[in-house]
């Protein structure tokens, strides 16, 4: 049975901050020595974990995420693959689609 090593906070700390600029899985997962899956599956776990204690977003922060959700919209990614990038699920891209006239 493999056992897991625990992850250091030095890592998760560089994961949001390279997730943050906009770095896809696997381009982050090239920089820490990790693959893109398991870049996913920690910022998924990391996200979670703010979440739970994450105030709502403010207008200056909603506005940020919806560019980007049109950024990637532009570029042709599906309401999944938006998802996947910006960390929210594929209803609540289509409702910020929506509402920002481009569905």
């Amino acid at each position: 049975m493999r056992t897991r090593k625990p992850h250091k906070k030095s890592t998760d700390k560089t994961l949001l901050e390279l997730y943050a600029q906009g770095l896809t899985h696997r381009e982050i997962g090239n920089r820490v020595g990790m693959t893109g899956k398991q870049v996913q599956a920690r910022i998924r776990t990391l996200r979670a974990q703010v979440k739970a204690v994450e105030p709502p977003r403010t207008p200056e922060q909603l506005q940020v995420l919806r560019d980007r959700i049109k950024t990637l919209r532009n570029q042709g990614l599906d309401m999944k693959a938006i998802g996947r990038e910006v960390g929210i699920k594929k209803p609540q891209v289509y409702r910020h689609l929506q509402a920002i006239g481009l569905e």
